[in-house]
């Protein structure tokens, strides 16, 4: 609390924003202390809460190519974007600087197949990388509904992959 006005505890093992929680003071700290030893959760990471406009970009990369993008919006009374946390998913275009960002992003990490988190801070106005994810889900029926209509790109992409992952 020293360093950050605000931080996001995250355990590395949840998806959906299941066990994210933004500590925003020193008593919400020490009420997490307890629950982390109880729980004896060995593997979790701590990091600066910053300042967004509570929308992110999800890119998704398969063999060093920009998939697709779309966009999350966090609920009303919450922070995080993962819709199994009440937030909701929209059309939006990356610019080139977002593309670009995510596969650097994939590429640092080495996984072949990525789903890049990407938020605008707002203090330092440039855009963040949050989290890069190793197993990207596919739109759901409702998603393409929308517009979000990348599913075969990537599953070409991703055959594509084990073909000449196989043929080696």
């Amino acid at each position: 609390m020293k360093k950050w006005d605000k931080m996001v505890y995250k355990p590395t093992d949840g998806w959906g924003g299941v066990g994210l929680t933004k500590i925003e003071n020193e008593a919400a700290l020490d009420m997490l202390l307890p629950f982390l030893n109880h729980m004896d959760l060995r593997y979790f990471y701590v990091e600066k809460f910053i300042d967004y406009d509570n929308t992110d970009y999800r890119i998704d990369i398969v063999d060093g190519q920009f998939v697709g993008c779309y966009g999350r919006k966090a609920g009303k009374n919450d922070w995080r974007t993962n819709v199994t946390s009440g937030g909701s998913v929209f059309l939006r275009e990356p610019n080139d600087e977002v593309v670009n960002l995510a596969l650097k992003a994939t590429k640092v990490t080495g996984l072949d197949i990525a789903g890049v988190d990407i938020i605008y801070d707002r203090k330092k106005e440039e855009y963040v990388v949050l989290e890069v994810n190793g197993i990207p889900a596919f739109a759901t029926p409702e998603q393409e509904k929308i517009g979000i209509d990348f599913n075969n790109k990537k599953i070409e992409l991703i055959v594509d992959l084990i073909d000449r992952k196989t043929q080696k």
